[in-house]
């Protein structure tokens, strides 16, 4: 090795210790001293202008996945209901209430409050239609809140069931839930109908064997639903579906069935009779499988069927009265209304959507446009970062985010590799088109 440092371990006289030591500065002094400004010239190049051609053909290259949100677990109470009178919706999770817009996706805001105190895990959240109060449901209480200040306005105690129909019917809150003695399966089931005064938190009226009198017949292996549109209620069990009516709680129609289906499935053709029951997108006429007996309360009449077969169905139009049996491939999918009962009972609807949460222990909802019969899923995380996946016939179609959600976003179907740039790019929306 030469003197000075010459050699293998230097560069024109350099030492290479030296010229790392130095920086940059350094190094291309010291370059300039050995007159090497055409190596200079080139190393720069490679530097600055290799990486981006190679970080550009990297990414033409990438694979394109489909995006699947990671999933997020709860241990306390997390709902999910729309916003009665606009294109939002709110969320309850680790005592925030949080607040989205739908179209475009974004975080409006997030409020704590008293709420924060309720951690049963299957909670109901209910928001009244002037949302001015959260209503909360647990496994032992009901409670109020100001949704403005989160302030606990009243609670109660209440005799749970398990999975009660919850729904807010102006300034009452209704619940029906289904009890039993005997042994599920062997011994005697009913259903229980409760009416609460929001205002007062009392209980104005408990109804045990609730629909006996009318023909609304729960049966083991089932649960009861509930929802409200319009100015009626539709109540629904493995045995019957029953109308009611939405000021007097009396009955307008009572139909008996076999095997019932909850229905609710989109995208699919055509139409099948596990979809069923259906409403008419103008929420006059009813569609329904498997009746065998018919009792219209209104008009007093009553009509029984041996069966209807799987591939008819009872249509029935409430401002008439009147009745056919029709087949279902002479029922256009475009005359329907989405979904009239799902199978979780935590559901909640407006002019333009539905939502549905997807159980106790994820932060997930099914969020459906009556108008397109799009669905979505909505994903929440920590902070009230969220995702949306919009589905068409049942794949990945786009997603929309907040904006530090990416970190949650996978694109496989195990849900570990991270989303890359070209599968980003392929689905993101910063607006979704049919929502």
């Amino acid at each position: 090795m030469a003197a000075g440092g010459a050699g293998q371990g230097a560069v024109r006289g350099y030492p290479v210790s030296v010229i790392l030591g130095r920086g940059w500065q350094g190094w291309a002094s010291a370059c300039l001293k050995a007159r090497l400004i055409p190596f200079v010239l080139f190393v720069l190049r490679l530097l600055l202008i290799a990486p981006t051609s190679a970080f550009a053909a990297t990414e033409a290259n990438q694979e394109i996945g489909v995006p699947k949100p990671v999933e997020s677990r709860v241990n306390g109470c997390f709902d999910v209901h729309l916003s009665p009178g606009s294109d939002r919706f709110y969320t309850l999770r680790d005592g925030l209430l949080t607040q989205y817009q739908i179209n475009p996706f974004k975080k409006r805001g997030a409020t704590s409050g008293d709420w924060g105190a309720v951690k049963e895990p299957g909670c109901y959240m209910r928001i009244t239609d002037d949302e001015k109060k959260l209503l909360l449901i647990d496994k032992n209480r009901i409670y109020t809140f100001d949704i403005g200040t989160g302030r606990l306005l009243n609670k109660a105690e209440w005799e749970y069931g398990s999975y009660p129909a919850v729904i807010i019917n102006n300034d009452e809150l209704l619940i029906l839930q289904r009890d039993s003695t005997g042994g599920e399966y062997s011994g005697r089931v009913w259903v229980d109908f409760y009416v609460w005064d929001i205002a007062t938190l009392k209980l104005k009226q408990k109804i045990t064997g609730f629909g006996e009198n009318f023909d609304f017949i729960q049966d083991t292996g089932g649960w009861p639903a509930m929802t409200k549109i319009q100015d009626r209620i539709y109540l629904k069990s493995d045995r019957s579906i029953v109308v009611l009516n939405g000021q007097t709680y009396k009955p307008e129609l009572s139909l008996n069935t076999v095997n019932s289906s909850l229905g609710g499935k989109l995208n699919r053709k055509p139409l099948v009779a596990s979809e069923l029951p259906l409403l008419s997108k103008d929420f006059r006429t009813l569609y329904v499988p498997n009746v065998t007996k018919m009792t219209d309360h209104l008009t007093g009449k009553q009509s029984s069927f041996a069966k209807i077969e799987r591939d008819k169905a009872l249509v029935f139009n409430q401002t008439t009265r009147e009745f056919r049996i029709d087949n279902l491939e002479n029922l256009s999918r475009d005359e329907f209304d989405p979904v009239l009962f799902t199978p979780p009972t935590h559901l909640s609807r407006n002019k333009n959507y539905l939502m549905t949460g997807k159980g106790s222990s994820s932060a997930r909802g099914a969020l459906i446009n009556i108008g397109s019969a799009t669905l979505a899923f909505f994903s929440q995380y920590e902070g009230g970062e969220a995702i949306v996946v919009e589905y068409r016939d049942n794949q990945p179609a786009a997603f929309q985010l907040t904006p530090s959600a990416r970190k949650y976003l996978m694109m496989d179907k195990d849900a570990h590799i991270p989303i890359n740039d070209a599968t980003f790019a392929k689905y993101y929306r910063a607006e979704a088109r049919n929502r």
